[in-house]
């Protein structure tokens, strides 16, 4: 694969795709998402002879699709090894990351809707959460308690981002809406007839709920 033939070597740390930053492993997975055969430029650092100091390097990887797989790959391998959080400030930081990825996922799973990157299958209302949510718990199981614990809390977290940035949304009904009200009321130096700002939550919130039926009826079409 691409990388190989670039020099990359087991034990090269991933730092930026295409200047994004690269803080775990899953950064890389949504990228490959939403650019799955383009070109890509990959910084990385690799431990120097003297076993102390890093190297910066830079290499342009191309996808390649794979059969085997039924996707584009860049032939970069997550090797497996985890390293423990030593301490609350560490255990706090990487929880920050994991936030960040949460919150930063969401947005862009957005983004990929808009410009029609995924379908209508895609969608997952409540009733597949709990579906989700069921045969994550039962494939964790053979880990132990402690997996299926840590596994059910990624989904919390992933949940709430999900819930987080949508309510934030600028549309009607939400609470992204009211805001985009209140900014306007601070720009305008006057107050939004209640009449008009209530007569367009609810239009929203008619369509919220039209919204919510389709993709409930789409979990239960998919069950």
């Amino acid at each position: 694969f691409s990388a190989e033939e670039q020099g990359m070597q087991a034990g090269d740390v991933i730092t930026k795709l295409n200047r994004e930053p690269v803080v775990v492993y899953r950064d890389i997975t949504i990228y490959m998402m939403l650019h799955p055969s383009d070109p890509v430029d990959v910084e990385f650092k690799r431990l120097a002879a003297d076993g102390v100091t890093w190297e910066k390097h830079t290499v342009t990887l191309t996808p390649r699709y794979s059969d085997e797989n039924g996707r584009y790959m860049l032939g970069i391998v997550v090797s497996g090894r985890y390293t423990k959080a030593q301490g609350i400030g560490e255990t706090l930081k990487y929880g920050i990351y994991e936030m960040v990825y949460s919150v930063k996922t969401t947005i862009k799973s957005l983004g990929m809707m808009i410009h029609g990157q995924v379908g209508r299958d895609d969608v997952a209302g409540p009733v597949r959460m709990v579906s989700m949510i069921d045969e994550t718990v039962e494939e964790t199981i053979p880990y132990g308690m402690s997996a299926v614990i840590l596994t059910l809390m990624n989904l919390c977290m992933l949940l709430s981002a999900n819930l987080g940035v949508m309510n934030l949304l600028p549309l009607p009904a939400l609470d992204g809406g009211r805001l985009v009200f209140l900014l306007i009321e601070a720009v305008t130096k006057k107050k939004v007839n209640p009449n008009i700002e209530g007569m367009i939550h609810f239009a929203g919130f008619v369509l919220l709920m039209a919204l919510m039926v389709f993709v409930f009826m789409n979990d239960i079409k998919r069950l």
